[in-house]
């Protein structure tokens, strides 16, 4: 992990986000070999993927709070908005909802909860640009940014989901990453990527071309 983060760094991402939740040990020795390969000019985040318990939760959070982790996301399981609220009351690392988050209503309940400081909302977790948006209004009167991620959809979507991101003042952060890992045939136009930078088209709509 720390010699792919180091490699990452070294083209041009300046924001990387490790996946933890399997092994607490291990997690907090990961966070600590990557930030001594990437240094600190890198941003990190961690992602728990509902891994951990709340005791857990609290003990990596705080372990890694040295090496200049910016958020947490999704510490505990999807439906244990309780349990977010006490991690966030008991850590000082920003809390990201992920899986809690999957619908209006869900932001509301994280929000009346004060169980987060930020909501990652994924354009095929909220069924699309509607809810999205949806979604960020109620954070952004609530005073809760957002961050855009995404799942393993195509450019299509990923597009779409940058283009959320560069159209909301509230949507803070970008999770954009699954076009390196998923290849299409017969899609053109859209992003394009270089040195860990997100480029639009100028044309209209996406700027995509689908020849299938």
């Amino acid at each position: 992990m720390a010699q792919e983060a180091k490699e990452k760094a070294e083209i041009g991402f300046s924001i990387l986000k490790i996946k933890a939740g399997n092994d607490p040990e291990h997690d907090i020795e990961a966070v600590k070999l990557i930030r001594q390969a990437v240094g600190n000019r890198v941003r990190l985040r961690m992602d728990a993927n509902q891994g951990w318990t709340s005791g857990q939760a609290i003990r990596v959070i705080r372990e890694v709070d040295q090496y200049r982790v910016d958020a947490i996301e999704q510490p505990l399981a999807y439906w244990d908005i309780d349990g977010m609220k006490y991690v966030r009351n008991k850590t000082s690392i920003p809390i990201m909802a992920d899986e809690s988050v999957h619908s209006p209503i869900d932001a509301v309940k994280i929000i009346k909860q004060n169980a987060a400081d930020m909501i990652n909302i994924k354009l095929m977790k909220s069924a699309g640009l509607y809810k999205a948006v949806a979604i960020n209004n109620i954070a952004e009167a609530a005073g809760v940014p957002c961050m855009v991620g995404c799942m393993l959809e195509s450019k299509i979507g990923i597009t779409a989901g940058a283009s959320l991101v560069a159209a909301k003042r509230n949507i803070m952060e970008a999770d954009m990453d699954s076009f390196l890992y998923v290849k299409e045939t017969g899609i053109s136009g859209g992003l394009s990527l270089q040195k860990g930078v997100i480029t639009l088209s100028e044309e209209p709509g996406l700027g995509i071309t689908i020849n299938i």
